[in-house]
């Protein structure tokens, strides 16, 4: 597991040329969360909240596009742009048509609070060059050039180190670097870890904080006990039939099978941001409620009724190419759902104190009844939006798994043979209480351990029923908060 960044944040660094070996913070870990993390740092810059997003509004030729304005923060906000990007696929319009036609979604902007029905989404795209809007393009950038900033990449964490060896109190980190040779940094005030759902679990456990019987199986001196490490794994799944639709349809599909017109779109995009290549793999979803007397009929339906009536139990996607390599050849589309609340449960092991031994990962995908039945219903209602009136011109024919795969165990082979993770890893360190087996209090604080948090997604206690991007910023602006000790800008009720 390599952690591609440690931020070392300090009140002042007098040589960013040369690594210290103490400062105020460090911060391992080099993906959204802590990136967005040491953008909003208090050692970077105190008492400044700081709003992730940069809002950009539909453009002209893309008024088929509802949004809600006032769904945004400031346009100016912060550094994140937010644009619905250059190009929308055909077979997103259709699909969202298809879906108010055969489900009743209606159109509406999922970030306004009221995420039922169908959306165009918002994306990270920069509308300046059509180019994705990163947290390395966006939140480091915006912080990269402070003086008491200094992040160092290619460096693997090895371990946390603490003051002696029965003590609770981390003191800093050990790394290797590309060469082999280890190093030590202190943290004078506190190591956030930001490793995400498989690295922050691996390091904790292999610096002896996590299930004591794992640890003592591995002859790893236990220092902490904390038997939720590592549990609670939950991730998204996407699955979905795939359709033949008429060669006047544009997709990627298309593109895949035509390196010459692949070579022209992409020299178009990166010289002009423009073409096909300028929007996203999808730009619309659908996000629906099971009807209460449905979900009567499942295993663990009282659960999903008994959710705040506003959020969704399925979200439903469209991909401008086949998401399988069914037999039959032609220009495909991958229409999906995604279950957004699964129950099926899986964990992150480790098989030695070496951090360079990946872990293991076991998912546990619809191993829980209630999720194969949410998983049914699901690809029926993909079923219906592709065999409804506004898709009728368009659809030549179900290419995978075909028309004759109808009944729930057929259907269920179909997903379980397709299903493919939208990597959504989260909750590996959940923020619960301890004897329910969390691992960090509401301070993001790992329970039994000093100058130590977690701000990642590893975090959530339950899977957000949407994308974790945007949940993730949000950790770790909260994060940065809870650190500096502020309150937390109010959320308007506008």
């Amino acid at each position: 597991m390599l952690f591609t960044a440690i931020a070392l944040c300090a009140s002042a660094i007098a040589a960013k040329a040369q690594t210290q070996t103490s400062y105020d913070y460090v911060v391992v870990g080099g993906g959204n969360a802590g990136k967005a993390l040491i953008a909003s740092h208090p050692a970077l810059e105190a008492n400044r909240p700081l709003q992730s997003t940069n809002f950009t509004p539909p453009a002209a030729n893309q008024s088929f596009i509802f949004y809600n304005e006032s769904a945004y923060d400031d346009p100016k906000g912060g550094p994140l742009h937010l644009s619905y990007g250059g190009y929308v696929e055909p077979i997103a319009v259709y699909f969202s048509e298809g879906m108010t036609s055969a489900l009743g979604l209606q159109p509406t902007d999922i970030n306004d609070g009221y995420p039922i029905g169908t959306t165009y989404l918002a994306l990270t795209i920069n509308p300046d060059n059509e180019h994705r809007d990163s947290s390395a393009t966006s939140f480091y950038a915006y912080a990269s050039n402070r003086s008491n900033l200094q992040v160092v990449t290619g460096a693997l964490v090895t371990r946390l180190t603490f003051g002696n060896e029965s003590n609770t109190t981390v003191s800093g980190v050990e790394w290797r670097d590309a060469s082999g040779n280890t190093h030590t940094v202190n943290a004078d005030k506190e190591v956030v870890l930001s490793a995400g759902a498989f690295g922050s679990p691996q390091l904790l456990m292999v610096s002896g904080i996590g299930p004591a019987s794992q640890l003592e199986a591995l002859n790893i001196p236990v220092r902490v006990d904390l038997p939720g490490v590592g549990q609670n794994l939950l991730d998204h799944l996407f699955f979905g039939p795939v359709y033949q639709v008429t060669d006047n349809i544009t997709t990627y599909a298309q593109f895949a099978q035509n390196q010459t017109k692949y070579d022209q779109l992409l020299q178009q995009w990166q010289t002009q941001g423009t073409g096909e290549l300028s929007g996203a793999i999808s730009s619309m979803s659908a996000y629906e409620r099971i009807p209460d007397d449905i979900l009567a009929g499942f295993e663990q339906g009282s659960v999903l009724a008994g959710l705040d009536p506003t959020w969704p139990h399925i979200q439903y996607e469209v991909i401008a190419y086949g998401t399988t390599n069914p037999s039959s050849s032609g220009n495909l589309v991958g229409p999906g759902a995604v279950v957004l609340y699964p129950f099926s449960v899986g964990n992150v092991t480790i098989i030695s104190d070496d951090v360079a031994d990946k872990p293991i990962v076991q998912p546990n995908w619809l191993s829980k009844e209630t999720d194969r039945q949410v998983a049914i219903y699901a690809f029926r209602q993909v079923r219906a939006a592709m065999a409804s009136e506004p898709l009728a011109p368009i659809v030549i024919k179900e290419a995978y798994p075909g028309l004759q795969a109808q009944s729930d165990e057929e259907i269920l082979e179909a997903i379980q043979s397709v299903a493919h993770p939208i990597y959504q890893a989260s909750g590996t360190c959940a923020m619960k209480a301890q004897d329910q087996g969390g691992v960090v209090d509401s301070s993001l604080r790992v329970y039994g351990v000093q100058n130590l948090r977690v701000v990642d997604a590893s975090i959530f206690p339950i899977i957000p029923s949407a994308n974790t991007m945007a949940p993730t910023y949000m950790v770790a602006e909260k994060g940065a908060d809870l650190i500096k000790g502020v309150q937390s800008p109010a959320l308007s009720s506008n």
